[in-house]
This record gives structure tokens, sequence and C-alpha cells, in this order.
């Protein structure tokens, strides 16, 4: 039961914690702009909101995954690692990049869609 209630928090902390900062975002952004609106349509709350939008997205994603193909979210989950490890060194440094940056390339993608 224990382990469970970890899982389940190491999920929904993204999101919720994006959620509480989207609500204290504007008395913080205030603090720096007095002038700022209260949900200011400018870069700073498009940041925000993509944020918001990406942990939703990959809690879905997730949730799919494991729906549908449940052999492939155990494989995520535990043999991920030990076949990362086996790699090169050089081999580790492409796999990380290449997901580092397709999950850039996805956060700018989707704040162009917002704004």
């Amino acid at each position: 039961m224990k382990a469970r209630t970890v899982t389940f928090l190491k999920e929904h902390f993204a999101i919720l914690f994006a959620l509480i900062s989207f609500f204290v975002y504007p008395y913080v952004i205030r603090w720096f702009d007095p002038t700022a609106a209260t949900y200011d349509a400018g870069v700073l709350q498009i940041i925000v909101i993509t944020i918001i939008m990406f942990t939703i997205f990959q809690w879905a994603v997730w949730r799919v995954i494991n729906a549908l193909w449940p052999v492939l979210a155990e494989f995520a989950k535990k043999l991920f690692n030990e076949y990362f490890k086996e790699l090169t060194p050089w081999q580790q440094i492409k796999t990380f990049l290449s997901v580092y940056f397709g999950l850039f390339a996805a956060l700018v993608a989707l704040s162009r869609v917002i704004s």
C-alpha cells in the first residue's frame, strides 16, 4: 500500500505543483512588475501554462500506455534502467540528448500552439 501511495504522489506531484504555481504566479509576477494584469497573456504566463499542459499530457500518455500496453509500461518502469546502464557512454549521451531535445522541442511547439 505504501509503495502505491509513493507512486501516486510521484506521478501526480508535477500536475499539482503546476496548478498551484498557476494560481500563485499572478502574485509573484506582480511582485516583480506591479503593472502586470491578473492573468497576463505575456511571455511569462505562456511558460507556466505550457508547463501545466505538458505535465497533463505526460500524465495522459502514461495512462494510455498503462491501459493499452501494460507490458511496455512494465518495461519502461523496471527494465529500461538495466538496459540503459549496459550501453556505452557514447550511446548513453546520444539517448539522453535525443530525449532532452525531443522534450524541449515538444515544449516549444506546445507553447507556440498556446500563444
